[in-house]
């Protein structure tokens, strides 16, 4: 795509099976309540791709791999979805940077990308890892439900970590590099 896609009277779905790909150099908009939803397959945000959710969602499922070449911010209002509560994680790799100043939502992924979390963010499911830099700004927060979550190279803290467990089960933080 170099060209606009708004997603505005409904949700859009693409399929990219898993071995299926997509690339974007043009402009990607999800309205208010609409989902762009991506399933499995790997997903190229490229050098002037603009991903736009205006209090929508960007969903990436069942195993998808979302590839940033510049930073990606999500706004207030808006959502980041990588994986699903069944098990189908996903991957998502820089150079770019998630700039998250709304919600977004990991199950069982790996992110090797930098974070700065200035909204909502929450890491579900089996295992979780942090690969790039990691920071949660003043007044965001940043929910570990069920999950093994490893910060590979440490992390940044100024806001509120909350970890969670289901029937007695426990939630893990790793740190092994960096502070």
């Amino acid at each position: 795509n170099s060209g606009i896609i708004n997603v505005a009277g409904s949700g859009l779905t693409m399929d990219l099976g898993s071995s299926g790909a997509f690339a974007n150099q043009g402009a990607i908009n999800v309205g208010d309540g609409r989902t762009f939803y991506a399933i499995g397959g790997a997903f190229t945000n490229g050098v002037g791709g603009v991903l736009a959710p205006v209090n929508g969602t960007l969903y990436f499922n069942d195993n998808s791999r979302l590839y940033l070449a510049e930073d990606v911010t999500i706004p207030a209002g808006s959502t980041l979805r990588m994986g699903n509560w069944y098990g189908g994680g996903g991957q998502i790799f820089g150079p770019g940077r998630i700039r998250n100043e709304g919600f977004l939502e990991l199950w069982a992924c790996t992110v090797n990308a930098d974070v700065a979390n200035a909204g909502d963010l929450r890491a579900y499911w089996t295992s979780n890892a942090f690969n790039g830099a990691f920071s949660n700004a003043a007044g965001a927060r940043m929910d570990l439900w069920y999950t093994d979550t490893t910060f590979a190279n440490g992390f940044v803290n100024d806001g509120t970590f909350v970890f969670g467990c289901y029937n007695g089960s426990t939630s893990y933080f790793r740190v092994p590099n960096g502070t």
